[in-house]
């Protein structure tokens, strides 16, 4: 029965790979097929993380390519939220939002390209190729000493050792890392809920979910930051011109990150007292 739930998980990802992938090829500047075709590309990475299948060579050919295209979807989404972000009156920002739309088109292509690059035949391949190593996984899934739990048991490890760490550095680049770890750990509990009930639980994933999204706001705000200063870069007039935009938009994702970084250890703090007793 665990068995079959995962198989038709697996299936369901690749084909939301496939409709989202068909979804940018129509619109590569649709918001939403953007953010669809990341989310099931992590899914899948996710699984193959867990599972070991990139060590098949179709997969991992696959995989490569998926990402790929992952990367410069995720350079189109940063000009699309920095573009939002800028529809202000301020006149530097109407600057530097013409200056991206002029970007998008490029950015759109790009990812048109990469996209082309990994067929319907590669992923049917792989889809095929999944089910393959599933099966022959079959016996050692069922065990409580299956890899997978040894390599979630390690994501969780990294997401315990980040969150020590912004709770006394607030840095963009340490809340990244916890931000990749919680994504990645939200995943595989996704995948691994037949065999481990408190991975599953609806609560853990409300709390994952909300971290993620308030990670997701703070990590959008700094994407404007850095179109700001990407635009303004070796160009004295640009930066004088675009200072008082550039210093509002840093004090927004500082205060944000402070704000969840003040819940995250209250939250902490809660649960190890509730440990303790």
């Amino acid at each position: 029965m665990r068995y079959a739930r995962l198989r038709r998980a697996l299936t369901a990802t690749w084909r939301d790979i496939r409709t989202a992938r068909k979804r940018l090829r129509r619109n590569p500047e649709s918001g939403t097929a953007v953010h669809d075709f990341r989310v099931a590309v992590r899914r899948m990475r996710a699984a193959a993380d867990l599972l070991g299948l990139d060590d098949i060579r179709v997969i991992d050919r696959t995989s490569r390519k998926l990402l790929r295209a992952f990367r410069a979807a995720g350079k189109l989404r940063d000009a699309q939220i920095s573009a939002a972000a800028l529809e202000t009156r301020h006149p530097i920002a109407r600057r530097i939002r013409r200056s991206l739309d002029q970007e998008t088109g490029p950015l759109a292509r790009r990812l048109l390209r990469k996209l082309d690059a990994c067929g319907s035949r590669d992923l049917d391949e792989a889809d095929r190729k999944s089910a393959h190593a599933l099966a022959n996984l079959r016996h050692r899934a069922s065990t409580p000493d299956m890899p997978a739990l040894q390599v979630f048991a390690r994501a969780k490890r990294d997401l315990d050792r980040y969150g020590l760490k912004i709770l006394d550095d607030t840095d963009p680049a340490v809340l990244h890392l916890f931000r990749v770890s919680l994504k990645r750990v939200r995943y595989m509990s996704e995948w691994l809920k037949p065999w481990l009930p408190g991975a599953g639980d609806k609560a853990l994933r409300r709390k994952l979910g909300a971290q993620q999204t308030a990670l997701g706001e703070i990590a959008d705000v700094r994407a404007v930051v850095r179109t700001v200063e990407d635009w303004s870069d070796g160009k004295p007039a640009r930066q004088a011109a675009c200072q008082s935009l550039h210093d509002e938009l840093l004090q927004r994702a500082q205060e944000r990150a402070a704000v969840f970084v003040g819940k995250y250890r209250r939250d902490t703090m809660t649960e190890e007292r509730r440990a303790a007793r």
